[in-house]
């Protein structure tokens, strides 16, 4: 599939540009990610007391504004820091380097780590940002992040850990599930298709379809917009 490319709009002093150019595209409208990722993290706090995500290519750092204080995804465009008063701690991974300050600026992550982990080693120091680690979340950056950054996330960590995750249907993510696989006893990959955004143009939308013709999944959901799913793999079924 040829996938629209925003790469201009991923690394500003603010996401100003971000916001403009997707909600144009309805994107996260409604927002998949909220209501998942506050009972994770709701029913983190009630067990562990505190809970600590790691956001893989976390952008400006909206993941954790749902997690940290509940702030809907539409809302994001506030502009003033948040008292960092929350006992959910997030770690930022991400390669944009004034995403990632306006992220943290914004209390939205707590720290983070500047790396592409898809060609760089991880840095040694990383491993205390990783400590505690409850939740790995990555809400819309299958299209660049494989198993080679979970393969060093997870080398660092010194928990069993959850995995949530939300992939295009219809791509292939086999070295992820061949990951998960390796890691969990199971997982679970949710029938309930989510619409994650209109297709960028006409373009877009005929590669998107024309895929799916060629591995013999069928058109589902609102066929003008392109449709992401659930994984989750839960720390209790993590392999020893």
């Amino acid at each position: 599939m040829k996938k629209m490319n925003f790469n201009h709009i991923y690394n500003d002093f603010t996401p100003d540009a971000y916001l403009n150019c997707l909600r144009e595209l309805d994107y996260r409208e409604p927002d998949f990610v909220h209501d998942c990722l506050r009972k994770i993290v709701l029913d983190g706090i009630s067990s562990h007391g505190e809970y600590k995500i790691v956001d893989l290519a976390c952008g400006y750092g909206f993941n954790g504004a749902i997690a940290k204080y509940d702030l809907p995804y539409e809302r994001c465009s506030v502009r003033t820091p948040f008292v960092n008063n929350s006992i959910c701690h997030v770690v930022g991974v991400d390669i944009a380097t004034n995403a990632l300050k306006y992220a943290h600026y914004m209390n939205f992550i707590d720290d983070y780590i500047e790396q592409n982990l898809e060609k760089e080693i991880i840095n040694s120091c990383c491993s205390e940002k990783l400590e505690n680690t409850n939740l790995i979340i990555s809400s819309g950056s299958f299209s660049y992040i494989t198993e080679k950054t979970l393969e060093q996330i997870f080398s660092k960590l010194n928990t069993c850990v959850d995995f949530v995750g939300w992939p295009i249907y219809g791509s292939n993510i086999s070295g992820i599930t061949d990951f998960l696989d390796k890691n969990y006893n199971s997982y679970v990959v949710s029938d309930d298709i989510y619409p994650m955004r209109s297709f960028f143009n006409e373009e877009e939308q005929n590669s998107y379809i024309d895929n799916l013709t060629k591995i013999q999944l069928s058109k589902i959901g609102d066929t003008k917009k392109l449709p992401v799913y659930k994984i989750h793999a839960k720390a209790f079924e993590f392999k020893l």
